[in-house]
């Protein structure tokens, strides 16, 4: 069989499949070749930058992969949507959150890991388009997520927006927006989400005695800050 390795060795044969990348998966892993382990993370590198991308990282989310394959394909997306957002058609962006909420909805109830990197895929699209994509962004991720419907259980809902407003001020300070940037969106988190939707989150955090109920007071105040007044 092919290794990943040797397909990253020949330049007219970066095929950036969903086989291909399983298989260089597979091999950083489990090949106990330390050359083999190396060039299989050179080319996985490469796969999650390449155009590609966008058509492997679904697939490997798929809920027959197990969680280190499920894992690459959301590390794939964020890295898409933080490091190559230019790339992206403003008329794709609906489609993109939809299909985010989706998958996260999905790994409420699986792979902790998963879940997460799915969190911060979306923290930073949200991020790229508040304010004028996407305005309420932090109010419609609060309404998403509690909401009935889709075959998860309340409690899955809320532990997965918990993980998300985690995330989101994470993401936020590590994130390559401009300054001016920042401050559009400081703003328009600081008036995003009403009292009595704040008063809700912390509730939550609460009923449910999660370990990041800490965690969760602290970003709730970092999304809802106010931005200094110049002068002041």
């Amino acid at each position: 069989m092919e290794t990943p390795g040797r397909i990253a060795a020949t330049p007219d044969a970066l095929d950036f499949t969903v086989e291909n990348v399983e298989k260089a998966l597979h091999q950083l892993y489990y090949d106990p070749n330390i050359e083999n382990k190396n060039l299989a993370q050179k080319w996985l590198m490469q796969a999650q930058v390449s155009p590609q991308a966008w058509q492997f990282c679904w697939s490997l989310l798929s809920p027959d992969k197990v969680p280190e394959i499920q894992y690459f394909g959301a590390s794939a997306l964020h890295t898409k949507i933080s490091r190559y957002w230019s790339d992206i058609p403003s008329d794709q962006y609906e489609s993109l959150k939809t299909q985010l909420f989706s998958q996260i909805a999905c790994f409420s109830t699986g792979s902790k890991m998963v879940l997460t990197r799915l969190c911060v895929a979306l923290a930073s699209l949200a991020l790229n388009t508040m304010p004028e994509a996407w305005p309420g962004a932090v109010a419609e991720m609060v309404r998403v997520f509690q909401e009935e419907g889709g075959g998860v259980d309340g409690r899955a809902r809320c532990l997965a927006l918990l993980e998300l407003l985690t995330v989101l001020p994470e993401e936020f300070q590590t994130s390559r927006l401009p300054q001016y940037r920042k401050g559009q969106v400081r703003v328009q988190g600081s008036t995003s989400l009403p009292p009595p939707t704040v008063t809700g989150l912390c509730s939550i955090c609460f009923i449910f005695k999660t370990s990041n109920t800490e965690m969760c007071f602290w970003n709730v105040s970092l999304v809802h800050r106010q931005v200094p007044k110049s002068g002041s």
